[in-house]
């Protein structure tokens, strides 16, 4: 995943880059508010779908053809 939150030096809060770009989109923000921006991002990449309804998906017309 190129999108990382680390931990800003002396001080209580986190930085939100991505680790190939090196763009920066959170300066100093919370732990949780930089864990929703991460998955935020993820989901404009990656689509909004999670592998758990990707699975039942799947899961759904096996079993529909096989009938």
């Amino acid at each position: 995943m190129p999108y990382k939150m680390i931990k800003v030096r002396n001080k209580d809060c986190y930085k939100v880059y991505n680790s190939i770009t090196k763009r920066i989109f959170a300066k100093c923000t919370t732990k949780e508010k930089a864990t929703r921006q991460l998955a935020l991002l993820r989901k404009k990449v990656y689509g909004s779908t999670s592998i758990k309804s990707a699975t039942k998906k799947t899961i759904k017309k096996s079993t529909k053809n096989n009938v």
